[in-house]
């Protein structure tokens, strides 16, 4: 069923000022009746976007696309996610730096290590539109007997963000 699996996104505040952090809160949700397994989130370096099972997309007010200047590092080449297990009516959350003027320092987030480099510079006073999507299909599939994944799309309502 294609709506069992539900992605929200949530940042703390509308407003930001240039170069301030902005955080990203996701939460899959299932709405089903039976267990879902699925996967982590998971963004690794561009040189590697096919295991990435979460994305993150920065507009601007015309929808032209931000550039993205670098990547939340949670993984290696080697890394085998371990599926996980959302029981109904549960969720699984993540948070992620989006924004901002990180310092590329390493750091623990959520009992994980992250790169915190800055994902998007969005210096110029204006409205952007985030839009995240969660997706797991056969490439994300590692182990063997893994048939009982969760395999689809969840794409989550764009949140609107301020900078000024």
């Amino acid at each position: 069923m294609a709506n069992e699996l539900t992605l929200t996104i949530h940042i703390a505040q509308r407003t930001y000022q240039p170069g301030e952090d902005i955080w990203l809160e996701a939460t899959l949700r299932n709405n089903g009746a039976a267990t879902l397994l699925v996967l982590p989130f998971l963004t690794l370096p561009a040189n590697d976007p096919h295991k990435n099972t979460f994305s993150v997309r920065i507009t601007d007010r015309s929808g032209k696309p931000i550039t993205r200047t670098s990547n939340i590092l949670t993984g290696r080449m080697l890394y085998v996610p371990e599926p996980v297990a959302i029981l109904p009516g549960g969720y699984l959350q993540y948070t992620a730096p989006v924004a901002g003027t990180f310092d590329g320092k390493a750091r623990w987030v959520a009992g994980e290590l992250y790169d915190a480099g800055n994902e998007y510079t969005i210096v110029t006073p204006g409205s952007y539109s985030v839009s995240a999507v969660y997706e797991i299909t056969e490439q994300h599939i590692y182990a063997p007997g893994a048939g009982e994944i969760w395999r689809g799309r969840a794409s989550a309502t764009p949140v609107e963000v301020v900078i000024g």
